[in-house]
Parts: structure tokens; sequence; C-alpha cells
């Protein structure tokens, strides 16, 4: 249907990925950011141990993978995109590098 239908767009969205030991494995908001480094980076920043947010990576996933697809349907060009939500996390985490440590020990005042 992609390649037939200018246009289409597929989305999936996976815990960890299509390929890899990863692939394989069921995957939620919170085990797919803790998988970016999302609690190391919360440790690092407060010295405690915990979680960030509840589930996450499901909602930034989901966000992320509608807007690109928008744009991509936009171009008129039929793609299958593939978003893992472990990797959304990471990338987020990537886009807030300087800001993050700050950020999660906020966070963790207001627990």
């Amino acid at each position: 249907l992609v390649k037939t239908h200018p246009g289409l767009v597929w989305v999936t969205i996976t815990g960890h990925g299509i390929s890899g030991n990863a692939a394989h494995w069921t995957g939620f908001g919170d085990d797919a950011a803790v998988a970016a480094g999302l609690s190391a980076a919360y440790y690092n920043a407060t010295g405690e141990v915990g979680l960030v947010g509840d589930a996450i990576a499901d909602p930034l996933s989901g966000i992320y993978a509608a807007r690109m697809a928008y744009d991509q349907f936009r171009s008129g060009h039929a793609a299958r995109m593939i978003f893992s939500m472990s990797a959304v996390v990471k990338e987020a985490m990537d886009f807030e590098s300087d800001a993050l440590p700050g950020r999660l020990r906020q966070w963790a005042g207001s627990c």
C-alpha cells in the first residue's frame, strides 16, 4: 500500500526497535525511558535512584511520531516510518542535554 498510494504514511512504534535482541523485548514507557538512559541521568543529577515521569516514553513517542508522519504526509511521498520509544527518549535527552540535569533536579524537588 505504501508503495502504490502516493502520500500514504505507515507508522510503526516499538519499545526498542525492530532489529537486534532488544526488538523482542516488550516495551512500556517506563522501561523504554530507562533503556534510553533517563534514570541514569536522573541518578547522575540528583544522586537518587528513581523513574522520571510516568511512562514518559509513551506520550513523547506518540507526539514525535505524529509530527514526523504529518511532515512526511505533507511531502506527498509514501513512507513507512519506524520509531522506537527508547530511541525517541534518547533523542529528546540529547536535544535537552544542557538543561536536562537542572530539570531533573527540579523534578526531584517536586516529588
